[in-house]
C-alpha cells in the first residue's frame, strides 16, 4: 500500500507542477484544490495559497522546467500525507492525474520538424529543449 501511495503522489505532483503556466493550469488547480477538501476548509485554503504561489514562481522563473522540479518534492510529500490520512482519495486523484494528463496533451500543438544535411554539414536540432555542443578541435591542431 505504501508502495502505491508513494508512486501515485509522484505521478500527482508532477502532473500538478507540469500544469503550472499552461493554459490549462487553472481547471488542473481546481481540481488538484478539491482533493484537499478532506482535510477541511483550512487545508483547502492553505493548498490554495500554496499552489498560487508555486505558479507565479514558475511564472517568473528564467528556467521553468528548474522551477517545476523544485516544487515536485512539496507536492509529492502533500499527496502522500493525504493518501495515508484518507485512502478514499486514490481513485479520485487517480482520475484527476488522467484527466488532467489527458487535457494537457490535446493542448499541445503538433510540432514538425524537418531537417536536411547535406554535403559536408552537420545540423544539431532539438524540440522544446537545448542543445549544447562543444566541438573538439581538429586532430594535430594545437593552436
Amino acid at each position: 500500500m505504501l508502495e502505491e501511495i508513494s508512486e501515485l503522489a509522484a505521478a500527482g505532483a508532477a502532473t500538478v507542477v507540469g500544469a503550472m503556466f499552461t493554459d490549462g493550469w487553472e481547471a488542473a488547480r481546481t481540481g488538484f484544490v478539491r482533493l484537499f477538501r478532506r482535510g477541511g476548509q483550512g487545508q483547502e485554503t492553505a493548498v490554495e495559497a500554496q499552489l498560487t504561489s508555486g505558479a507565479e514562481l514558475v511564472q517568473r522563473a528564467e528556467d521553468i522546467d528548474a522551477a517545476r522540479q523544485s516544487l515536485e518534492p512539496l507536492w509529492r510529500y502533500q499527496l502522500a500525507e493525504l493518501l495515508r490520512r484518507h485512502p478514499e482519495a486514490m481513485a479520485e486523484l487517480t482520475t484527476w492525474v488522467e484527466q488532467s494528463r489527458a487535457a494537457r496533451a490535446q493542448a499541445l500543438p503538433a510540432v514538425v520538424q524537418n531537417v536536411e544535411a547535406r554535403d559536408n554539414s552537420r545540423v544539431n536540432a532539438v524540440v522544446h529543449g537545448n542543445v549544447v555542443v562543444h566541438e573538439a578541435a581538429p586532430a594535430g591542431d594545437d593552436s
